[in-house]
């Protein structure tokens, strides 16, 4: 490996001057990254080997100002409909995340079907598509027109009793609506 920029770089900490050679080599099940510099080799980092095509991460070998632990990155808007779709709710980012990490056909086309509803039923439309892990903007059509339908059901109220001397009466009346 050999650096390619001007003024050298960081790696793990220390500054590799530009032409300098860097060497990784295992030293038991140790990882060792030396850099040689002129007759002079120096050790730059030394860590744990990690599974072949995997990956170590250690927060030692990361700049003090960076903080730790994964990455959290949210969806940055392209447009005035993304900007739009993306201010509904935080389910919206996960939403649209989900979408494009399976490679779902027309995002663009299923954005604006979300925004020409209310944001209630935008909401539950994304969370149920969400768990069944469907995309498609045939299926975010449905689940945006059973949104509506589910606030729009009457609900029936159920019996209200002042003791338990009404019971009966309740199941009276449930066996003769029912039957």
């Amino acid at each position: 490996m050999t650096t390619s920029r001007s003024r050298g770089r960081k790696l793990f900490g220390y500054l590799v001057r530009r032409g300098s050679i860097v060497y990784v080599r295992e030293v038991g099940d140790e990882v060792v990254i030396v850099t040689v510099a002129g007759e002079r080799v120096t050790e730059v980092a030394r860590h744990k080997r990690g599974d072949p095509y995997g990956y170590v991460i250690s927060d030692q070998h990361k700049d003090p100002s960076h903080p730790s632990g994964p990455l959290v990155r949210r969806p940055i808007p392209t447009s005035a409909t993304e900007a739009t779709f993306l201010a509904i709710s935080a389910v919206a980012a996960t939403w649209l995340e989900h979408a494009a990490n399976v490679g779902a056909d027309r995002i663009p086309g299923s954005l604006e079907m979300f925004l020409t509803v209310e944001p209630k039923h935008a909401i539950w439309a994304m969370e149920a598509s969400l768990r069944v892990k469907e995309f498609d903007t045939a299926v975010i059509s449905a689940l945006l027109l059973k949104a509506k339908r589910l606030e729009t059901k009457p609900v029936k109220p159920g019996p209200t009793s002042l003791g338990g001397s009404t019971k009966p009466y309740a199941q009276l009346e449930r066996s003769t609506t029912h039957g």
